[in-house]
């Protein structure tokens, strides 16, 4: 959609098309000539305000691609969206059910946009359901989704479920924009024990001008054999970015609409 727009902006843009005066006839109408230069300089300028206000609006177009990890006793599997190992075929959930390590009867599922929440106000949902066997252990699931923002706001994040063991919800965000980027960590719910559990927790702010990246881990421990299940949310409020990205696409465009008209008439 944006490559369109940017296309549009270079191919019906009106050019000026006349040709320069020589030498006599730049004396003769030298005051005329600057008018007219002013006005051409002008497009230009609001040439490129037109683009730069309509590639802010549109930015969030790379969208995001959402992968869960699982590592239990040195085994890992990675499930991409829509990938090998995804049994759910919705964009922007990814299920995954199998054995790893210990942990058997796993029920992953992450959900992030566009299933839910959009680019500029994320969620980020991951429930997940495992049976511990007779030797216990720790399991570890992460839910990793990049291309969001660009955003200003705290985090909320919640966990709740039950469990025979003890759970800790972590949440990360990262500015490189890439998955599992953990050098920014915005909250901690846990460790929290059964048979039911609950925590909430808020903070962590995001101030990206650009795109970065979101993480939920859980971590599940159990002495032995048992059973998880809960559900994980992290969220971040929109805090007016969408707004202003409008404003300023609807800027451009106005003047681009005013000018044109300018242009032509």
């Amino acid at each position: 959609m944006l490559m369109n727009l940017v296309r549009s902006y270079f191919l019906f843009w009106p050019v000026d098309c006349s040709t320069e005066p020589d030498n006599n006839q730049k004396r003769r109408h030298q005051r005329k000539l600057w008018p007219a230069k002013t006005e051409k300089n002008m497009k230009i300028s609001l040439r490129h305000t037109f683009l730069l206000g309509a590639i802010a609006a549109f930015a969030g177009s790379i969208y995001a691609t959402p992968t869960l990890y699982l590592e239990s006793g040195g085994t890992w599997v990675t499930v991409v969206d829509n990938g090998s190992g995804d049994v759910n075929p919705t964009t922007g959930q990814v299920t995954w059910v199998g054995t790893i390590g210990n942990w058997t009867l796993n029920v992953d599922t992450g959900t992030t946009f566009p299933a839910l929440g959009s680019l500029t106000a994320p969620q980020m949902d991951l429930a997940f359901s495992a049976n511990s066997s007779g030797s216990g252990g720790a399991l570890w699931i992460y839910f990793s989704a990049d291309g969001f923002g660009p955003t200003n706001s705290g985090i909320n994040a919640s966990l709740g479920g039950t469990s025979t063991g003890m759970v800790t919800f972590y949440t990360y965000g990262g500015s490189s924009n890439s998955l599992v980027d953990t050098s920014n960590a915005l909250a901690i719910d846990g460790p929290l024990g059964g048979p039911s559990f609950s925590g909430n927790a808020a903070g962590g702010m995001i101030n990206s001008a650009g795109l970065y990246s979101l993480t939920d881990v859980i971590s599940i421990n159990a002495a032995g054999a048992g059973y998880t299940s809960g559900d994980a949310i992290l969220s971040v409020p929109d805090g007016g970015t969408m707004a202003l990205l409008l404003g300023l696409g609807l800027v451009g465009l106005s003047m681009f609409a005013g000018w044109r008209k300018v242009a032509t008439a």
